[in-house]
């Protein structure tokens, strides 16, 4: 046990290297002039229109699991229906 940890210490950790060698490379693509005034603007939509797609979601779901009057096959077809229709637009 000892000696698999010892291996593994003195190995030299290649894996890590190469991700951080392809990490600076990104980096270094970025310039200072790319990041404008409308960039972290458009960001904040976007994240705002995925939590508020993620939300209607979630509530589409609770919605259809509270109904009393719906059986457990048509609350099957509606949670299908409600992961297909997307895809399909």
């Amino acid at each position: 046990m000892l000696g698999n940890l010892r291996a593994l210490l003195v190995r030299p950790a290649l894996p890590a290297l190469v991700v951080l060698g392809l990490l600076a490379a990104g980096c270094s693509q970025l310039d200072d002039t790319s990041f404008g005034f409308w960039d972290p603007l458009w960001g904040m939509v976007f994240f705002f229109f995925w939590f508020m797609a993620l939300w209607i979601f979630i509530s589409c779901f609770m919605d259809i699991f509270r109904r009393n009057d719906m059986s457990g096959v048509s609350k099957g077809i509606w949670i299908v229906v409600l992961f297909v229709l997307p895809l399909l637009g």
